[in-house]
C-alpha cells in the first residue's frame, strides 16, 4: 500500500483500471499542476508511469492465479488494446508470460 501522493494515484487509478487517466488528467484530479505533481512523485523516487504499472502488475497476478480469464479478457480488463500488448508488459514487469505466470 502507497501512502501520501502516491496512495492518492493509486486510488484515482483503482476507479478505472481499464480507462487509464492520463498524467494531466491526474493531476487536475488531485487539484495541483502537472510539475507539483511530478516533482512530489520525484521526492518519493517515483514515476506516474511505474506507479500505474505496478497496479496493473498486481491486478494481473490476481487474475492469473485466480481466476480461468483469457488473456484476452485480462488485456481488456486493465486497458491494453489487444493480448498482445499486455503479454508484452507483463513479461517486461515480471520477466515471465502470463503463461508461466500461471503455471507456477
Amino acid at each position: 500500500m502507497r501512502n501520501g501522493i502516491a496512495g492518492k494515484i493509486r486510488a484515482i487509478l483503482l476507479r478505472d483500471i481499464a480507462s487509464p487517466l492520463t498524467f494531466e488528467a491526474a493531476a487536475k484530479m488531485l487539484g495541483i499542476n502537472d510539475r507539483s505533481l511530478r516533482r512530489q512523485l520525484h521526492q518519493q523516487g517515483l514515476s506516474f508511469r511505474g506507479l500505474r504499472d505496478e497496479l496493473r502488475t498486481q491486478i494481473a497476478a490476481k487474475y492469473l492465479r485466480g481466476t480461468k480469464l483469457a488473456n484476452e479478457d485480462i488485456a481488456l480488463a486493465l486497458g491494453f488494446s489487444d493480448a498482445a500488448n499486455f503479454r508484452r508488459a507483463f513479461h517486461r514487469w515480471t520477466n515471465k508470460t502470463p503463461s508461466q505466470f500461471r503455471n507456477e
